[in-house]
């Protein structure tokens, strides 16, 4: 046995280890990367495998397990804000319609009338969509937006002592002027969305069901 046969063995083993200590992390990192795809096999005797001195040497490729692109989380937080024509699902538009609404190029924020509500909705993450009937004159005013502090936002929900969420419904409070308030709140992932009615309508409760849906799916 030669230097050069001592030195290939020192080499290759040397690789061995590291490549089982890259098996070791493997394990721990297998609910991040994707199954590994082994590479190789090859030729691990030639020189430029065992003898540092050759031009090019590297280790054996089947030493070495490639595991993909990290896969990229999930957004924390809502992003995705939906268009005035893309609020809820084309039957509610109907349902809409049937009743004699139609949409305005309103777009400032009646759907709550609290100042602080207002001061929480953030001007460029956010949509505002009016509807009127031109019968009874009725308004019906939709927001959504994203990047909300949604945890201010429930509390001043909660001191102005709107009904709590429960069932199908999200906070809900009705004036006396007739003006009602429909509010859904994603907590923790900065999702909002505000309906008003300014006389009460009963289909501000079908519109409310359809553009939660529509929001949340939008960003799932």
């Amino acid at each position: 046995m030669n230097l050069k046969h001592l030195l290939a063995g020192t080499v290759v083993t040397a690789a061995v280890t590291a490549a089982l200590v890259l098996g070791g992390a493997a394990s721990a990192q297998a609910s991040i990367f994707p199954p590994p795809t082994p590479i190789g096999p090859g030729d691990i005797t030639k020189d430029i495998y065992t003898v540092p001195s050759t031009p090019g040497f590297h280790l054996p490729a089947e030493l070495w397990t490639w595991y993909g692109p990290q896969v990229k989380p999930k957004s924390p937080y809502f992003t995705v804000l939906p268009t005035c024509s893309t609020l809820f699902p084309a039957a509610v538009y109907d349902d809409l319609r049937a009743a004699g609404y139609t949409l305005t190029t309103d777009t400032t924020v009646h759907a709550t009338r609290d100042p602080q509500l207002l001061a929480l909705i953030p001007a460029a993450h956010s949509i505002n969509c009016d509807f009127v009937n031109v019968s009874t004159k009725g308004q019906i005013d939709i927001t959504v937006a994203t990047y909300v502090d949604d945890a201010a936002v429930t509390a001043r929900l909660g001191a102005l002592g709107y009904s709590a969420p429960g069932g199908s419904h999200g906070w809900t409070a009705t004036f006396a002027d007739g003006h009602s308030e429909r509010q859904d709140v994603i907590t923790g992932l900065g999702g909002w969305d505000l309906l008003s009615s300014s006389n009460n309508d009963p289909i501000l409760e079908n519109l409310e069901n359809g553009v939660y849906g529509t929001f949340y799916n939008a960003n799932s």
